[in-house]
């Protein structure tokens, strides 16, 4: 089979979504099919034997549009879209909606900034853009992957998709990476790195969109828990600070207790120093950051708005927050995860749990809906 994935940015060490296309493109080739890259921009170019870099117009239109000329000129293919245009034969939108991803990202800024945004005639273009290019990949897609119970229903309602054109596939990590056993070794020197004592709660996000993810609301509950005099630290690895938050930081008192890492390329290093993970989403369609941290037997704090709530009974193998927003209640769990028999107890649940979510058996499934594809259509047998 031929395949062409599409994307903005290729990029191994990206966030969730380019990741996974990156693995998704190694399972691909190695299992025999031709697999053709259409990008706008390439990060590490190693291991991409077909790459079609695209000149970028700076624009969602005009980049859907550039996909389509692209496709028109490359030999048939199956086309794999994770929410760049409307060409794709499979449409598998990582992030679920970009449109609901800035309606979310903005509800956390104060009035003004959101007065701004819903005024501001270039964020109108956006706005209207997204919703463009999300009807119309809905619409020309012969099929669509949810990544998520939750996204599903949103498609159903949002765009009056048939459930038989949609595939619910959760997102998978690569377990054996993530396993405790190969990350138990790894936790005191990489403790020490950070300057933790031993009595001294690790806490880890992972988020490049500070905002989106509640990187804010995992602060003030950590504020909040260290009053009530819980020893504990976040590590947030991923997107950068800017003055805004570091700001907040001040503000909250947490100028000794909140480390901003950046991007980690070995981002398991962390997880063997942590403790637990917070996860207050604003939005997210089923963060791979969560089934990563569940994999590596670490307890979650994630929220109902994460679509890798699907995995979680609150209070067994982790736990959901109702309301991102509930600082209070985050604090409360916070504090509750002092107790190593309870962190021991839901970590080895959360790990069981991950094993279902194995990132090989995730890449078959989408690589099965690619295959009936290219039988129905005839395209990418070349």
């Amino acid at each position: 089979m031929r395949v062409g994935l599409i994307l903005e940015t290729w990029n191994r060490a990206g966030g969730g979504a380019e990741r996974w296309i990156a693995q998704f493109h190694d399972h691909l080739r190695d299992a025999g099919h031709e697999v053709h890259v259409i990008a706008f921009a390439v990060r590490d170019r190693d291991g991409i034997a077909e790459l079609h870099l695209l000149a970028d117009p700076g624009t969602l239109l005009g980049r859907a549009e550039a996909v389509a000329a692209a496709a028109a000129r490359l030999p048939p293919m199956v086309l794999h879209d994770s929410g760049t245009g409307w060409s794709a034969h499979v449409f598998h939108p990582q992030t679920g909606s970009r449109l609901l991803s800035l309606e979310r990202m903005m509800s956390a800024r104060g009035f003004a900034d959101r007065l701004r945004w819903r005024v501001d005639p270039r964020m109108i273009r956006l706005r209207r853009a997204m919703a463009l290019v999300e009807a119309r990949a809905m619409r020309r897609a012969e099929r669509i992957v949810a990544v998520s119970r939750a996204l599903q229903r949103m498609f159903v309602a949002r765009h009056a998709v048939a459930e038989d054109r949609i595939a619910v596939i959760p997102n998978g990590v690569d377990t054996a990476r993530f396993a405790p056993a190969r990350l138990a070794p790894l936790r005191q020197a990489q403790r020490a790195r950070l300057g933790l004592r031993e009595d001294e709660l690790m806490l880890l996000s992972v988020a490049h969109n500070l905002w989106l993810k509640g990187v804010d609301i995992s602060l003030r509950a950590l504020a909040l828990a260290r009053r009530r005099g819980a020893r504990a630290r976040l590590v947030v690895a991923g997107g950068a600070p800017d003055a805004e938050w570091h700001a907040l930081v001040a503000r909250l008192g947490l100028g000794d207790a909140v480390v901003f890492a950046g991007d980690v390329g070995a981002i398991e290093t962390l997880h063997a120093a942590a403790d637990a993970m917070l996860h207050p989403t604003r939005w997210d369609a089923c963060s791979l950051s969560t089934i990563e941290a569940m994999a590596a037997g670490l307890p979650v704090v994630n929220s109902a708005a994460n679509g890798a709530a699907d995995l979680i009974r609150d209070g067994a193998n982790g736990f959901v927050l109702p309301r991102a927003e509930d600082a209070g209640r985050l604090a409360d769990i916070i504090l509750a995860l002092r107790d190593p028999a309870l962190r021991a107890r839901i970590g080895e649940a959360a790990r069981r749990s991950a094993e279902g979510a194995d990132l090989a058996a995730n890449c078959r499934a989408v690589e099965a809906v690619l295959l009936g594809c290219a039988a129905a259509s005839g395209q990418g047998s070349g």
